[in-house]
């Protein structure tokens, strides 16, 4: 079994990261929490996984607040530096202005 940390990033994502390290396999990494505004998850998993190579590090990609080129762009960056997944999910709505409304989900 592997143990991951729900990594919610701040300004301050390296020095947590660093304190916990021995105690997790990974992290999945919030984007932007519960709507609020906060470092992009994938850009802090992607300096995680610099970092941390031999860690399992998957991000939150939260369609709420993205369009599609930044999806695109995002997943590319994702690839290129090797993350181990991404979790896709429509995600709370902004604190701040209105929802992307780009992205129609059925039933929803």
């Amino acid at each position: 079994m592997k143990i991951l940390n729900e990594f919610v990033p701040t300004r301050k994502f390296l020095k947590l990261a660093d304190e916990i390290k021995d105690l997790v396999d990974g992290w999945n990494v919030t984007d932007s929490a519960a709507g609020f505004p906060a470092p992009s998850g994938t850009v802090v998993s992607c300096v995680l996984k610099s970092k941390y190579p031999e860690k399992i590090i998957v991000p939150i990609f939260i369609l709420h607040y993205k369009g599609p080129v930044e999806v695109g762009g995002l997943a590319l960056a994702a690839d290129v530096i090797g993350l181990d997944g991404l979790a896709v999910t429509m995600g709370d709505k902004p604190k701040y202005g209105e929802p992307i409304k780009m992205w129609a989900i059925e039933g929803a």
